[in-house]
């Protein structure tokens, strides 16, 4: 296999002939030859220029660049002195497709959680991580490196039992599984790098069809499980900074529950022994008399409980105050420690960073292990609409505080939506000031969001299994996983059945509960949110399952009505032309809105929608 045509181009390199590597071996191409090509003599400046990095933006098949796309894209890397600045690894621009709107696009085809809620969120510390198309990467290569490369091979040899080196074309973008966009992020973050997100229409593409948009993101999810493995189950230069980081998490998600299981106020480090235990009452029981004395003139003025349930409240809200403070400590000590590094590397020593040196770095490093630890909370939606469900049939009581409950929900609300809306609305100004036309967030992308999260729960289980069989096909065997040809069927009727599931389990549950005439708190409220995970669902299955009816209206019109009742065609329409329109469209966009208003006032009456907020909260946190 050649660079270059063989009649025409006196230049020819030759380079190993492999697999077809998926997206990743084609980019790698791409780049390899762009830098030979670059690299004769008669295309050298014989300046600096010659060693400069390169940018490289990716278009697929499905988008055209805009004639701005260029002259918006490129000053992103450099400073506010006109410098190229070393720090910025890629820009991402987002997804546009003009004949599918909001509105209609009944399966998120824009990507709008990922390129409305995540990007703009991601971008406040640079954690904005690639989406393949409509991506410019900076590309460094020294003017001595060659288009191949010796590498290890991925199995060992049959007869030597040894892993033997093999030449194989020079990598920029990783071809080790066939997410080489999160692979290609995750590379570079690892390194320190950061990335910009331009909330601009800068390509305009044609969008797939909703069958093969569902193919696209239950692989995609089976890619990103692969990545994931392979990220946290492998030795490579860098990846410690990963792993502490995810510690970190996991240390976090511990002391949550041991924050749970605790019966008492003192320290866990005096349990231990690290502290001695004078300190301990000296700083905790001028803190315990204070909030005694706060919690007796509040339970007389508003909540009037007995006593016992007041210590408890007592006990409950000093538990939280020392771990909200003990959070505090342990992020200041991490901050002193990181600058302390920065100083060590930068300064002292005078090589770049090899170790994150900025709470920002630390931050990407959290969207990263966000991104790839996904697939552990695919349990969070199949648990909350089976424990919602078995509360409808089996009724249970749960005894909480309504005035307490309103306002633990009042600020869940005004926290989540105070961080979205303030990020989004600081990205749209900053966008504002260069062009007119900008990505905002919408009523719609919101609510796709919350759509989204239901509808691929099961995509996510499959594609685990499916990601898994990939990973051992490739650490075991050393294929080639980075291309996916299977149909995806299976995806299609996942969600279509999974979908109609969701409907059919909320029409029994109405049945249940009007037919047994139960009123009690806790199979209402659940029957409110299975209710409303229905209605969230309600397009997405619809749309599926009747939204490219063949039936016409003019053939409709032209039936008696016996051949419409025994048609099954005709039925198709009318559930199209009763779910899939303008006025249901606008109702259930609102509901979300209107349900999040509603959500604390309606905690006075039924306390436990409380929960549900808090659940809802960290499963669109996680969803982000």
């Amino acid at each position: 296999m050649l660079h270059g045509i063989e009649e025409t181009d006196q230049f020819k390199v030759q380079i190993p002939l492999r697999t077809s590597r998926g997206t990743a071996g084609c980019l790698n191409f791409a780049a390899n030859y762009f830098f030979q090509y670059s690299g004769r003599l008669e295309n050298l400046y014989g300046d600096s220029r010659d060693t400069s990095p390169a940018l490289l933006s990716i278009c697929d098949a499905r988008h055209q660049f805009q004639t701005d796309f260029f002259h918006t894209t490129v000053p992103y890397f450099f400073d506010s002195y006109g410098d190229l600045n070393p720090n910025v690894g890629f820009a991402q621009c987002p997804k546009y497709f003009p004949h599918v709107q909001d509105r209609a696009d009944y399966l998120d085809n824009n990507d709008a959680q990922f390129f409305r809620l995540n990007c703009m969120i991601h971008n406040c510390c640079g954690g904005v991580s690639g989406h393949g198309t409509n991506s410019t990467w900076k590309l460094h290569r020294s003017p001595d490196s060659l288009v191949w490369e010796l590498a290890k091979q991925r199995v060992r040899d049959r007869t030597t039992h040894r892993k033997h080196k093999d030449y194989i074309e020079t990598r920029t973008f990783p071809e080790n599984c066939a997410a080489e966009d999160t692979a290609g992020s995750l590379k570079q973050m690892i390194r320190g790098k950061h990335s910009h997100f331009i909330s601009r229409r800068l390509s305009y593409g044609v969008a797939k069809t909703p069958a093969e948009h569902l193919v696209s993101v239950q692989k995609s999810i089976q890619a990103h499980f692969v990545l994931s493995l392979q990220s946290f189950f492998r030795c490579a230069t860098g990846f410690t900074s990963l792993w502490a980081t995810f510690l970190a998490f996991g240390f976090f998600v511990a002391s949550l529950f041991i924050l749970l299981t605790k019966t008492d106020l003192k320290w866990q480090v005096v349990e231990w022994g690290w502290v001695k235990e004078d300190y301990y009452n000296a700083v905790m029981q001028p803190a315990r008399n204070w909030s005694e004395e706060v919690a007796q003139i509040l339970n007389r003025s508003m909540f009037e409980c007995d006593q016992d349930l007041l210590e408890s409240f007592i006990l409950i809200t000093l538990q939280i105050a020392v771990w909200v403070a003990t959070l505090v400590l342990v992020l200041f000590i991490i901050s002193i420690i990181t600058e302390t590094c920065k100083f060590v590397q930068r300064i002292c020593l005078g090589f770049g960073s090899i170790w994150p040196d900025e709470m920002r770095w630390w931050g990407r490093l959290l969207i990263l292990v966000c991104n790839l630890t996904h697939f552990l909370w695919a349990w969070m939606p199949l648990f909350w609409i089976g424990f919602n469900l078995y509360n409808v049939f089996d009724s249970r009581e749960f005894h909480y505080s309504p005035i307490g409950m309103f306002i633990f929900t009042l600020i869940l609300q005004v926290l989540n939506w105070g961080m979205i809306g303030a990020s989004c609305m600081r990205h749209s100004l900053e966008a504002s000031m260069e062009a007119n036309e900008v990505v905002m967030l919408t009523i719609d992308n919101i609510w796709r969001s919350t759509q989204r999260y239901y509808i691929t729960a099961p995509l996510t289980v499959y594609s685990m299994v499916e990601g898994m069989q990939d990973y051992i096909r490739f650490h075991c065997y050393g294929q080639d996983i980075t291309f996916n040809d299977k149909n995806g069927k299976i995806a299609v009727y996942l969600v279509k059945y999974w979908t109609l599931l969701l409907e059919v389990a909320a029409v029994f549950a109405w049945i249940y509960f009007c037919t047994t005439g139960a009123l009690d708190e806790g199979g209402l409220t659940s029957l409110i949110i299975i209710t409303v995970i229905a209605l969230d669902v309600l397009h997405p299955c619809a749309y599926l399952w009747v939204g490219e009816t063949t039936m016409t209206p003019e053939l409709a019109n032209s039936m008696s009505w016996y051949q419409a009742f025994t048609t099954l065609g005709w039925w198709e329409l009318l559930l199209h032309d009763l779910i899939l329109n303008d006025f249901v469209t606008g109702f259930l966009k609102w509901l979300g809105p209107a349900w999040m208003i509603a959500m604390p006032l309606l905690t006075l009456v039924l306390p436990y929608l409380g929960v549900n907020q808090a659940f809802m909260l960290v499963a669109t946190v996680h969803n982000r």
